[in-house]
């Protein structure tokens, strides 16, 4: 019964097993113990791969919505409206995560079967104010630890609020005053070019800045270094985005090794450096990957 839903199958093909209301209960209390399992996992009880525990988890938040992992990143969301069929309907006309919903139209939502003007309109809010909310709740946790650690908050709140030319420059000053490491602003004397560098004994660090007030940086957008950094010859290219980056272009980074950060990662980073967590030669070290950083690898953290 929990096999077919969370394939997606309507509730009428389910009644054959146990009425709605039951179903209902029986997949809530399956995905605790899925939960469960998934924590008692992990160290320091056992040490199962991270892969295996993400699995578990996956598969508890399925069976508590119901649905095909198509349709997973939608009911993540919990807009007001969007139950478990408008999900499905959603997934099959292709709108299955945040970026497909961010680049679909008004109209293109309204042509989805049972998605009204109202409610495609709440979707599109919803959305946005989905990542907007994230980049908020990073930003409040890390100055009130930069508070709790005597830091100027200054150094965590210009992350997130200056644009441009100005953010990259306040990222240089972060890189150099605060983290130590050599950087400079380039921006300004080639517009072909970077807008950072950074120098190390092995050579330079190419970085380019994104900012998107709206939506995610894009594939075509977190690669552009890989031109705009090639006459420095660097032994790594870099691209620090705000808020975050569209699926697609993680999932490229793998393969032209160009290192993602987000601005909300490079404010953790700063919070650990802080608090000694994380030195410099593993900030350098996380920089030169050429993968994207979803989180600190603890590899990172036991570097300097």
């Amino acid at each position: 019964m929990l096999l077919r839903w969370i394939e997606g199958i309507p509730y009428f093909d389910l009644t054959q097993y146990a009425p709605a209301g039951i179903i209902n209960r029986i997949a809530e209390n399956i995905q605790w113990i899925l939960k469960g399992l998934a924590h008692t996992a992990k160290k320091p009880l056992f040490s199962f791969s991270n892969d295996f525990i993400d699995s578990l988890l996956e598969t508890s938040e399925r069976i508590y919505f119901g649905v095909p992992r198509e349709a997973l990143q939608i009911m993540r969301l919990r807009i007001q409206g969007i139950h478990r069929r408008r999900a499905l309907n959603l997934s099959r006309a292709g709108y299955h995560d945040i970026d497909s919903l961010l680049e679909a139209s008004i109209d293109d939502l309204k042509g989805v079967e049972d998605i009204a003007d109202v409610l495609a309109l709440r979707i599109k809010e919803n959305v946005e104010q989905y990542i907007e909310n994230m980049v908020l709740r990073n930003k409040a946790i890390q100055v009130r630890l930069a508070t709790k650690m005597g830091k100027n908050t200054d150094s965590i709140l210009g992350l997130y609020d200056t644009h441009g030319d100005d953010l990259s420059n306040h990222i240089v000053e972060l890189l150099r005053d605060e983290l130590k490491i050599d950087a400079d602003f380039v921006g300004k004397k080639d517009q072909h070019g970077p807008d950072i560098i950074i120098h190390t004994a092995e050579g330079i660090i190419a970085i380019e800045v994104k900012r998107c007030e709206k939506g995610r940086v894009s594939a075509i957008e977190s690669e552009e270094i890989l031109g705009k950094g090639a006459k420095y010859k660097p032994i790594a290219n870099v691209t620090i985005g705000y808020p975050d980056f569209v699926e697609v272009a993680k999932q490229s980074a793998m393969n032209s090794k160009v290192t993602l950060l987000t601005v909300p990662m490079l404010g953790e980073l700063l919070t650990r450096f802080w608090a000694g967590n994380v030195k410099t030669d593993g900030i350098l070290a996380l920089l030169k990957s050429g993968k994207p950083c979803y989180d600190i690898d603890p590899k990172y953290l036991k570097q300097g």
